[in-house]
């Protein structure tokens, strides 16, 4: 299965789900969700975002749309001494 073929997003998007992972996805228009994934059908993703604008608003991303998905890590701060 190749990198970035929707079969790969689809089972990236199914080990998300079954592991309750945070995502990032980036869509073709170049939206970007921090959320979580609800369910996943044979059109595409329901998320629920947790940050940012979409913040716990419920979205659908079609299969087709989703340029890059990713787990979400978040970037730890240091502060100065």
């Amino acid at each position: 299965m190749e990198k970035g073929t929707i079969e790969w997003i689809k089972e990236r998007t199914r080990f998300f789900l079954e592991n309750n992972l945070a995502v990032f996805i980036k869509d073709c228009s170049n939206d970007y969700y921090f959320c979580n994934i609800i369910s996943m059908d044979d059109l595409g993703v329901i998320v629920k975002g947790f940050i940012g604008k979409r913040k716990h608003e419920k979205d659908r991303i079609l299969w087709i749309d989703i340029d890059e998905i990713k787990e979400y890590k978040e970037k730890k701060k240091y502060g100065s001494l």
